[in-house]
């Protein structure tokens, strides 16, 4: 019974060890973000509002010896301003995510992915000290490749989000992770 649990328990340590071998991550980005939207000003005009932002993210993962992996983020997109006319807009999103990650790896070096997932938004916005503003969970995609070598890797990704407020919100970002 003794050697029973014995075999049992170091059966479960070369398990995990495996499991851990195959890649949890963590990185961090930063990038430009793309706010595409439109608001009506105090005569109910249409604006259209075409900016970008300088944005960052935290990441971690799982990365899984098949194609399949899972990734999650926290991102802010940045915060745009504008002003026309003496009227001033301003729109902040943040959020979290959670993707499927599908990775192509070519060579033992370089990765090609593509993702698909949901984010968790959240956007402050201001119209002439108006407070707007909204939350949803949205769809997600995004493709991207990197570079690896051993636990470091670096990778550029391009992000959309399928969210409310602004209409198009996209992110193009450079990545480094560290694997453990």
């Amino acid at each position: 019974m003794k050697i029973l649990k014995i075999l049992s328990l170091l059966t479960t340590i070369f398990m995990m060890q495996n499991l851990l071998a195959q890649g949890f991550y963590l990185g961090a980005g930063l990038g430009n973000s793309f706010y595409d939207a439109e608001f009506s000003d105090i005569n109910n005009e249409i604006k259209h509002l075409d900016k970008s932002a300088t944005g960052f993210k935290f990441i971690g993962g799982f990365q899984s010896e098949s194609f399949f992996n899972i990734e999650g983020s926290y991102r802010s997109l940045g915060k745009i301003k504008y002003v026309e006319s003496g009227n001033t807009f301003e729109s902040k999103t943040t959020g979290w995510d959670v993707y499927g990650l599908g990775r192509l790896e070519i060579l033992k070096l370089i990765d090609l992915m593509g993702k698909a997932g949901v984010i968790f938004w959240n956007t402050e916005s201001m119209f002439n000290n108006e407070s707007r503003g909204g939350s949803g969970t949205s769809f997600a995609w995004g493709i991207g490749a990197g570079v690896h070598l051993g636990s470091i890797g670096v990778r550029l990704e391009w992000e959309h989000f399928e969210v409310d407020i602004p209409k198009n919100l996209s992110m193009l970002c450079l990545s480094a992770t560290y694997g453990f």
